[in-house]
């Protein structure tokens, strides 16, 4: 019996040395495929992710700044600025002046309603006043104004918050005194309810997009910020979206010589901010292009194998940095162009 357990024994033999490192070997290898078609699978995934998010955000921006510009030159009841009292360079009584907003462009540079829309080329034109949160250099700035569409009742006005007060024959720019407290129109013929016209108060809007090299101070994430009036009155600067490296803007002006010469909206061709001098031209500005060029927040670890380069509003960029990319672009047409009654003067009254 204990013969025939040892040889029992001696039968039962495990791996040998040999054997036991070649499949210690083949697991390595299977353990590493696997690992590395994680690591490859999961930056592909990340990259997908970051453009999925670029693409994301840059519909955000356009629609952002879409918004405002299909509302540029609006004043609420009234269809022309040049009938709104107190605004800049325009008539204001009866010591109603509007206070200067801390943090604003120029002085009184909100009230410029004589100006809704106003861009700069690759320049920041206010210098140290305003969008000067890191301006990002050779960056276009665009300002846009315009009065809410969502009116405000009497009793529910603000302190220290600016509204455009209008009916359909004129209107007038105030900061409220106090909160419920108009000021003192003096019997004014569009203040209700003299001739019965309904007079309507409309916060005042005033915007002013550009870009910075940060996000939060010092991060070098670029983003797109806003410079916007509140309530003091004050200008207040805030990060609209992280990531977005350029923001460029083109304006469409008509034929100034249109075979109909009651033609104030096609667009003859798209210029830069600064082939646009004047006030009046400004306000004949009937559509805006606008690109938003997104920057990944991270560069790629496995390095970019395709180069692309984009073009847009006689610029270029490319990805060679190691920094995915995506540009977006879109037409918005102004909606109030025809409002403008300097526009229809210049055309011979249409």
């Amino acid at each position: 019996m204990l013969k025939g357990a040892a040889c029992k024994t001696r039968g039962q033999q495990g791996f040998s040395l040999v054997e036991l490192i070649l499949a210690i070997l083949i697991g390595l290898i299977l353990i590493g495929g696997v690992m590395s078609l994680y690591v490859s699978t999961r930056g592909a995934q990340r990259n997908s992710d970051e453009q999925l998010r670029m693409v994301n955000d840059a519909r955000y921006a356009i629609e952002t700044i879409g918004y405002d510009l299909r509302h540029a030159g609006s004043w609420g009841a009234t269809s022309q600025q040049i009938s709104i009292n107190c605004r800049l360079g325009g008539q204001c009584s009866f010591g109603d002046t509007p206070k200067v907003a801390t943090g604003d462009c120029a002085t009184l540079d909100y009230t410029n309603l004589d100006r809704p829309l106003f861009g700069a080329n690759d320049s920041n034109p206010y210098g140290s006043t305003c969008a000067t949160n890191s301006y990002k250099a050779n960056t276009d700035i665009l300002q846009v104004r315009y009065a809410d569409s969502s009116s405000t009742a009497t009793d529910a006005v603000a302190k220290d918050t600016v509204y455009v007060r209008a009916n359909v024959l004129g209107g007038k720019l105030f900061v409220a005194a106090a909160d419920g407290v108009l000021p003192d129109h003096n019997g004014r013929k569009w203040l209700s309810p003299d001739f019965d016209y309904t007079t309507k108060n409309y916060p005042l809007v005033s915007h002013v997009y550009y870009v910075s090299e940060n996000t939060d101070p010092g991060d070098g994430i670029p983003s797109l910020r806003r410079v916007s009036l509140e309530a003091g009155p004050k200008m207040k600067d805030e990060v609209v979206l992280s990531g977005v490296e350029d923001l460029q803007v083109q304006y469409g002006v008509p034929d100034p010589a249109p075979a109909n010469k009651c033609d104030k909206t096609t667009v003859a061709t798209y210029v830069n901010a600064n082939a646009i001098n004047t006030d009046l031209d400004w306000q004949k500005v009937t559509a805006v292009k606008v690109y938003i060029l997104m920057r990944s927040l991270r560069k790629d670890r496995a390095g970019i194998k395709e180069n692309r380069t984009f073009s847009y509003a006689g610029k270029t960029a490319d990805e060679s940095d190691g920094y995915h990319r995506f540009l977006a672009s879109s037409v918005i047409n102004l909606r109030n162009t025809n409002r403008l009654d300097e526009v229809a003067a210049g055309r011979g009254g249409c």
